[in-house]
This record gives structure tokens, C-alpha cells and sequence, in this order.
């Protein structure tokens, strides 16, 4: 370790319990166990490897407190009686590795759905639905009365107990994001009048009660933390004017810890709370200085922290006292290791995407991470990456995260590998990526692989296009395709010459992104995707006068990601002055811009939503610029058929995906050469 980190590494405690490290993970839901909530051994060996790596306290899955009340998530683990000894394979994983293992209880209040709770009503408060009702459409929400209230209390109680009896070190209320308890202290969400509302005082005792119900479960010596949100950043909702004085009724009432966080379900709560790439690190650390100055109990905090530098700077300023490194510790589990051992080059760094992780978990699906392919794969990849029996010659051709994770793993295994890939710098489209405004990051894909398949001695050929003859000459025993996606051109007259070439005022969106291309004045694009709208902002950065059109109802309808949609890249639209035309398609390229017609107008060769019949309308403009999308770059895998004992086709090549997908992919097919 490095002089660098005199914080990192100091030991803490929490109540009377000694941690090794200032660094955790939070209490994030993978998705890992069954329908029926029994803990899995592939959510056991996830865990595990964080302790592995070194983190001081590794939260395992935050679980609701009953069947009937959980949120959104349908693979999550549930604390019951039954499932006892798969939690104590989880506890047991993480303590035998070294570190503390925490649990985070929750309720949901309104924030779920009757089809998620088996019929139940979503209770809460007061009968007020979720700020963000679109993420919980069609549902009624039940005010809860005393004697429901005095049922969810007993119902903390006896989690506060099978937690203890499952080998939990360390539990923690989930009273932030707008869940059940902060519902209770928000004047936003509460608007009871007997002794649960009203007052401060009135609106605090469910807390008092919970608390009070699991001390006495788990007697006086247990850490027991709870975290809030310090703004819950919507009209009305609580501010840090009042949650300053929350957490000072948190340390008179004998909490042990306060994790502090931002936010509820509103789509700017979301966003805040899981900040993906267009927001600085440390966005929640004024928040959370506003806490710490006004209690002595230890801080967690996290928001945004992706480096050891972060945390290292956020403790040596005593904002906090332990650092939550969340999607860091997906990316690289590894990390405090890594730190320790003085081996900073070889962590594998977050992008906050949230593509792999977030987005999955919000569409129901078990979490992955776009840098790290052995995610959720802990004893596949262990198993895996044993040598090969027979080490072969392997060539991987496209220097894209597909190929670049492949050649990686492939020879960690043993293999000889060549790498070849027609563009002159190795990344593929996230070099791309990462030129867009705030996507800075996207960078560190292509750096990580490309920095590693280097120091393992991969061979590596640039700026070279292969044929079969090529292929052939180079005798490899394995061949990887992975050549990526190529332009996808829209149907419109007068966007190609009758020489194939572009017409001159057309500019592609990869040119946009490189800056190959200068563009000034006005331009139109042509494809309101995610690529579409990528590209529209990198334009008004640069101070272009910007217009997207789209055929179909909305934008960015290929992306998954709707907390960065609505909680940042609509707004930042509006903020650019970028015009946005729905329902409309190019028609012509014209003299003096680009004719656009009604989405009723669709021409049968195009693909589209019928829904109103609009105007033709010319946009006037000195370029247009092609963000419809990309299709497969595979034509080298028909060539090289029959040529070589294995063959495979990976990445974008096989269809355009995510980068997580990619890197997935290349992983993958290396295990099995």
C-alpha cells in the first residue's frame, strides 16, 4: 500500500464492533436468488468475493421484511425461517473471508405493486400513490391503521431476530429513498392526523417503535444502523433543515450508525440516488456533511465514489466515516486488495454506466457489470480460468470490448493469442462513446482490456482488414469473430449518390464523435436513439443548432435506462435547446435541409408505429446527420466456414447490444476454446 491512503485502511468500529477498513458495499439486490426467495450458492459466491478482496463490511441483499410487502425485484432473498441455512451460507461466506457481514431490512410502503405483493395493496401513511406513478401504473394504496402499524413493528422485530440467528454482524433499516419509515417522517407522504402525523415528534414515532421493537430483539450490544435520505428532493418533502434534526432523534434514540443518502421515487430522487456517469463523484457530499456535523455517530456514505483517490479524500475530510464504493465493488471486488498490495493499475474501474447493473435490476433481471463479465459467475469463471489442457493458437479479430475481453481471458488460460483489428487504436465503439458530453468514462473500458491483453503478451495487429487468405496464413487453430457493427443507412432520397459514397451534406454519427467531421450552423439527425440523441448533444456542445427526428412515438426507444432518461438526458435535451420532432420521418434530402413526413406516411420498406398522420414539414439545415442505429459487421465469419477446427461470432458482430453484452460474449466463448 502506498503512503497515499493513511484512511482507507485504518480500522473503525461500529457500536462496540471492530472493522478492519473504512470500506463497504451497500445493500444492493442482484437478483440472484430463486422465485421463492431462498438465497442461491451463486448469490453466496458473489458476496464472498467482495470479502475476498478486502472490503471491511460487505452488505449482502436488502430484504423486505415480509412476503407480502417487497418491492419490484422478483429474484430477491427472503428472510424467513425456512431459508435459514441458505443465509447462513451467505453470512458464512463473507465472515470466513474476513469481513463483517451486514443485512439491510426494508419495506416499501407505497412504493411496489399488487402484482408484485401477490394481491396486497400497497399500504403506506396515507393513501398518497408513489411520486413516479408510471414505475407503479394502475394501483391503489391503503392507509395503514394502528393496528397494522403495531403488526409491521412486530414484523421488524422478527427480522431483527432470523438476522441475528442467520450470522449477520451488522443490520440496517432502509429508512431512505422513500421507503416505509421515511414515508412515516416525510410531511410529503404523511399526512395522518392522530399520533402517527402531524408533529415532528408525531411522524418520528414509528421509527421510535421499530427501533425500539428490534433492540429489544437483538439486545444492547448489536450494531444497528439505519439510513436516510438527507433531501428527499421533491415540493413539499423533506429537507436537511429536518433531517438534521432526525438524525440527532437517531443518536438520542441509540442507533449505532447513519447511512446518508438523497431522494425517493420521483425520476430526479432516482437519478440522484444512483447517479450514473453525467453526474460528479461526490454529488451527495454536501448533503451528507450536513448530517455529519450534527451527530457523533459514524457516516456511511456513498453516491458516485468509483476510485480509492474518492474515498480517500472524502475520509481525510471527515465527512464520512466509511466509504460506500457500490458499483465499484462490482466492477472490481478486488479493489481494497488491490490498493493494499500497491496494485492500482490492475483495478477494473466502474463507468457508472448503470447499464449492466440498474437497468437490469429495474427491468427484473439478475444483475451484471459491463467491465466485469464474472459478475454473478464467481465459481463459473473460478473453474473456468483454470489452465487449458491444450493450449491453442487463438486468433481474435476486432479490437472491441468483445475482442479484447476475449483475447484477455483467453490467455489467462494459456492460449497464444493474436489479436487483429482494422481499426488503428484498440476499443472499438466505446472510443466513441466516451467523446459524447459526461461519458468521459466509457474510456476506461478500452483502457482496462487494452492495458491488460498488453501486459499478458497478446499479439497485437492494428489497421489491418482480413480475408480468409489472411486468416489462413496466420494458421490459427481457433478463430474469434469479433468485427463489431457497421452504420445502419435509413431509406431516404438523395442520402446516397449513385456511386454508394454519402451525399455531401450527410455526416455519420461515429464522424460526429470522432470530430473527423466539423459541423456548424444547423443540422438535423436523423434517428432519435440512444445513439441519436448521443450525438444530438455532442453537437450542441459544440454549439451546433440542433433537430431530432424520430419515426417512432418517443425517443430512445432502445434504451433500457430510464432513470438516466428521465432523470437526466430528457431534462439535458431542454437544456440544450435541442428540438425533438416525433412521428415523422426523412423523406428527402433537399437543397435546403431535410423534408420530414408524418409517421402515417411511412413508406412499407420502413418500420414504424401508425398512429397520427402528420405534415410534411422541411427542416432547414447545413447537414444531416445519420443516428439510426447499427447492423452486424459479420461477413468474415460466412468467409471463414470450414477453415478452422473452432469458430465463433461474439460481440456486436452477432447483433448490437450493450458493451456488458460484449465483454459477456468474449468471456464466455474464451472458457470454452
Amino acid at each position: 500500500m502506498t503512503t497515499q491512503y493513511q484512511w482507507l485502511f485504518k480500522p473503525g468500529q461500529i457500536g462496540k464492533l471492530k472493522i478492519k477498513n473504512r470500506l463497504c458495499n451497500s445493500p444492493a439486490i442482484p437478483n440472484y436468488s430463486t422465485r421463492e426467495g431462498r438465497p442461491t450458492q451463486r448469490e453466496a459466491d458473489y458476496y464472498a468475493e467482495k470479502a475476498k478482496g478486502g472490503f471491511g463490511i460487505v452488505f449482502i441483499s436488502g430484504t423486505s421484511i415480509n412476503t407480502t410487502t417487497a418491492v419490484g425485484f422478483t429474484n430477491q432473498p427472503r428472510l424467513v425461517r425456512e431459508f435459514l441455512p441458505d443465509w447462513k451460507r451467505l453470512t458464512e461466506g463473507v465472515r470466513q473471508n474476513g469481513a463483517r457481514c451486514a443485512l439491510q431490512v426494508y419495506h416499501p410502503g407505497r412504493q411496489t405493486h399488487p402484482h408484485i405483493t401477490g394481491g396486497y395493496i400497497p399500504e403506506a401513511p396515507s393513501a398518497l400513490p408513489c411520486a413516479v406513478e408510471s414505475l407503479f401504473p394502475g394501483y391503489q394504496v391503503q392507509a395503514m391503521s394502528q393496528e397494522r402499524i403495531a403488526q409491521v413493528v412486530r414484523e421488524y422485530a422478527e427480522a431483527a431476530t432470523l438476522a441475528r440467528e442467520a450470522g449477520v454482524d451488522i443490520l440496517e433499516i432502509h429508512g431512505a429513498h422513500g421507503y416505509l419509515p421515511q414515508q412515516f417522517l416525510s410531511p410529503h407522504s404523511n399526512q395522518r392526523t392522530d399520533e402517527y402525523g402531524g408533529s415532528p415528534e408525531n411522524r418520528f414515532r414509528f421509527v421510535r417503535e421499530i427501533y425500539q421493537s428490534m433492540r429489544d430483539r437483538v439486545g444492547p450490544d448489536y450494531p444497528l444502523g439505519i439510513r436516510i435520505s438527507a433531501d428527499e428532493l421533491v415540493d413539499g418533502g423533506l429537507t436537511t433543515e429536518e433531517t438534521t434534526e432526525i438524525a440527532k432523534q437517531l443518536e438520542e434514540l441509540g442507533f449505532d450508525y447513519i447511512s446518508v443518502s438523497a431522494g425517493l421515487y420521483s425520476w430526479i430522487g432516482l437519478y440522484t440516488m444512483i447517479a450514473a456517469h453525467y453526474t460528479p463523484p461526490l454529488h451527495l457530499e454536501p448533503l451528507v456533511g450536513e448530517i455529519k456535523e450534527v451527530v457523533n455517530l459514524p457516516i456511511l456514505q456513498y453516491g458516485g465514489i468509483t476510485t480509492p483517490v474518492l474515498a480517500e479524500e472524502l475520509l481525510e475530510r471527515r465527512t464520512a466515516d466509511f466509504v460506500i464504493l457500490n458499483r465499484a465493488s462490482m466492477a472490481d471486488p478486488h479493489l481494497p486488495r488491490k490498493v493494499e498490495e500497491g496494485k492500482e493499475e490492475e483495478i477494473r474501474h466502474c463507468i457508472r454506466c448503470n447499464n449492466g447493473c440498474i437497468d437490469r435490476l429495474f427491468m427484473q433481471l439478475d444483475i451484471t457489470c459491463t467491465q466485469n463479465p464474472e459478475m454473478g459467475r464467481e465459481r463459473e469463471f473460478a473453474q473456468g480460468l483454470k489452465p487449458a489442457a491444450t493450449p491453442k493458437r487463438v486468433l481474435v479479430v476486432g479490437g472491441g470490448p468483445a475482442g479484447l475481453a476475449c483475447a484477455r481471458y483467453a490467455r489467462l488460460r494459456g492460449h497464444e493469442v493474436l489479436l487483429d483489428a482494422r481499426e488503428g487504436e484498440l476499443g472499438g465503439l466505446n472510443r466513441y462513446a466516451s467523446r459524447a458530453p459526461g461519458r468521459e468514462d466509457f474510456g476506461e473500458v478500452a483502457n482496462y482490456y487494452s492495458r491488460e491483453v498488453q501486459q499478458l503478451g497478446v499479439e497485437i495487429h492494428l489497421g489491418e482488414t482480413l480475408d480468409r487468405e489472411k486468416v489462413k496464413a496466420l494458421n490459427p487453430q481457433v478463430v474469434v469473430v469479433a468485427t463489431g457493427s457497421e452504420i445502419k443507412l435509413p431509406v431516404v432520397k438523395g442520402l446516397v449518390r449513385p456511386d454508394g459514397r454519402l451525399a455531401d451534406r450527410v455526416v455519420t454519427s461515429l464522424e460526429v464523435l470522432s470530430g473527423a467531421r466539423e459541423i456548424q450552423g444547423r443540422a438535423v439527425v436523423i434517428g432519435g436513439n440512444h445513439l441519436g440523441v448521443q450525438v444530438a448533444r455532442t453537437l450542441a456542445e459544440r454549439g451546433v443548432e440542433v433537430t431530432i427526428v424520430e419515426a417512432l412515438p418517443t425517443l430512445n426507444q432502445d434504451f433500457d435506462g430510464s432513470l438516466i432518461w428521465f432523470g437526466f438526458l430528457l431534462p439535458d435535451l431542454e437544456r440544450r435547446g435541442i428540438r425533438t420532432v416525433v412521428h415523422k420521418y426523412a423523406r428527402e434530402i433537399l437543397p435546403e435541409g431535410l423534408l420530414i413526413d408524418g409517421a402515417s406516411n411511412l413508406p412499407p420498406f420502413d418500420v414504424g408505429p401508425v398512429v397520427t398522420k402528420g405534415e410534411e414539414e422541411l427542416i432547414q439545415c447545413e447537414a444531416i446527420v445519420v443516428g439510426t442505429g447499427r447492423e452486424p459487421r459479420a461477413s468474415l465469419f460466412g468467409e471463414l466456414q470450414g477453415l478452422v477446427p473452432q469458430l465463433y461470432l461474439v460481440g456486436d458482430a452477432v447483433k448490437p447490444r450493450w458493451t456488458y453484452n460484449a465483454t459477456a460474449d468474449g468471456a464466455t466463448v474464451a472458457l470454452e476454446i
